[in-house]
């Protein structure tokens, strides 16, 4: 218990040190960061940001930032709706709103393997989450201030909106036939053939699709334009129904706002469910992290995606379903 504490403590105090190296006043040994209106990056932030090192079950050092302490009522529901589109932008972070208290957060969280706290990705995964927040935030304002319709404000971002980083910051030239190589070895390991692939000398797309008791997924890892992060996504390709839209994102809120590892989104137009989530290169591809990802996603993408297809036992409803689940499990 000792060492685990000295343990917790240390990786504390190194990613202290890296909020110090981005700018952030020395923090001491305090794991809090308070931001006023005045001092923050956003202009609505009203909490401030949070940070710990988790070894209840995963080996996580995790980031909460609080942007808002409660969302008006009124605006919950469209939040919702933008949040989950926003959502689609983003691999290794997440906003989401914790229900009950109807606070607006934004979180990440990095894998520590053993007693070695990555101080290089733990910094690239800092700059990248600040960066998406002030790309993000005028929309998250634009309807806290003056309403509008999620769909449309979302297209403020451009037409080319995808789930890859719009960050201009240099992380150096990835050599993507060497990450695809790995991907697909890690892949292999679970006994996982490919069933597409695309490398390039700007991306890596590899695609695998599996049967599982749970229903029928589709597996996607892809990088691109040397943004230094590998996205993977789980989904299945049984859409929605329209009729439960609204019910879906609601779900995919309930679970992003225990979550730190993985999000779940309901992919605009197309009402797929997807579970994403991603791994910072630094420069290469760490395929023992990349591991770690997959276990958890897939793990977790056969036992909350079902739900979303009315896959729950009898006389309970989906909501039911998936509080007992979390309830039963960490899901960070």
């Amino acid at each position: 218990m000792v060492k685990a504490n000295n343990k917790a403590q240390l990786i504390k105090q190194e990613m202290s040190e890296c909020f110090k190296q981005l700018g952030f006043p020395d923090l001491g040994k305090h794991s809090s960061i308070i931001l006023s209106e005045e001092d923050s990056t956003g202009h609505i932030v009203m909490g401030g940001l949070r940070f710990q090192y988790d070894e209840d079950y995963y080996s996580r050092a995790v980031v909460d930032m609080v942007i808002n302490e409660e969302i008006p009522s009124d605006k919950v529901a469209p939040l919702k709706e933008l949040l989950n589109r926003i959502n689609t932008d983003l691999g290794c972070s997440h906003y989401c709103i914790i229900p009950e208290t109807k606070k607006l957060v934004y979180r990440t969280s990095l894998f520590v393997p053993g007693d070695r706290f990555p101080r290089n990705k733990f910094k690239k995964l800092l700059s990248q989450f600040f960066a998406d927040y002030c790309r993000l935030i005028p929309l998250i304002a634009k309807l806290l201030a003056e309403g509008g319709n999620p769909e449309e404000i979302i297209t403020l971002l451009g037409p080319n909106v995808s789930a890859a980083p719009k960050e201009n910051n240099p992380h150096g030239k990835t050599d993507y036939r060497r990450l695809g190589e790995g991907i697909k070895r890690v892949l292999a390991e679970f006994g996982l053939s490919v069933k597409d692939e695309t490398i390039t000398d700007s991306s890596a797309f590899v695609m695998n699709r599996f049967l599982d008791e749970t229903g029928r997924y589709v597996l996607i890892a892809f990088s691109l334009n040397d943004t230094g992060q590998l996205y993977l996504q789980m989904f299945s390709p049984d859409e929605v129904p329209e009729r439960v839209i609204s019910e879906a994102a609601e779900l995919a809120n309930m679970f992003n706002s225990i979550s730190y590892v993985n999000h779940i989104l309901i992919q605009p137009e197309r009402n797929f469910v997807s579970l994403f989530t991603g791994v910072i290169l630094d420069p290469v591809l760490d395929e023992d992290e990349l591991k770690y990802q997959l276990m958890i996603l897939i793990s977790e993408g056969c036992k909350y995606l079902p739900l979303f297809y009315g896959n729950h036992p009898v006389n309970t409803n989906p909501k039911e379903h998936l509080k007992a689940l979390m309830a039963g499990c960490c899901v960070k």
